[in-house]
């Protein structure tokens, strides 16, 4: 499961909205960061889904899709944002504005996991989402980026 789950959808639905999200991120994050960079928090995301799945997870099913990869990648992209954000209106304002986002993201998660009678890797959300911001925190600390405001 830990190599392959990302790779196995529950149907066409879930892989085309999986693929949606992916290529806006791709989109959003891609000129901010370099490819290899992009392609690193996407590989290091998913194994930290799979992660906190195997870990945090009491359920004998296996997670599928590629929920570490996508929340990673977003994890990614409110990293960028805080960034930009706190170069434009201060630590303050952005603190607000990145809380506010991963409220929006908490409550939209949780209104899914309820929708779907409570199956969601929620587990794999939540590594791959801590995964991918990390890992960006990082790559942006050690290169000294500052990145635009993302559009």
């Amino acid at each position: 499961m830990f190599l392959t789950y990302w790779l196995v959808h529950s149907g066409p639905g879930h892989l085309l909205g999986n693929l949606a999200v992916l290529t806006w991120f791709s989109l959003s994050i891609g000129p901010r960061l370099r490819r290899r960079e992009t392609w690193e928090i996407w590989i290091i995301s998913v194994f930290g889904g799979a992660l906190a799945f195997g870990y945090l997870s009491t359920s004998y099913s296996p997670a599928i899709g590629a929920s570490g990869g996508v929340f990673g990648l977003l994890g990614a992209f409110i990293v960028l944002d805080f960034r930009a954000a706190r170069g434009r209106s201060g630590l303050a304002r952005a603190g607000a504005r990145t809380a506010g986002i991963c409220a929006l993201i908490v409550m939209l998660s949780f209104l899914d996991y309820l929708l779907r009678d409570a199956i969601l890797a929620w587990q794999a959300h939540l590594g791959g989402f801590f995964a991918g911001a990390a890992l960006t925190w990082a790559i942006l600390a050690r290169s000294g980026k500052t990145p635009t405001c993302l559009r």
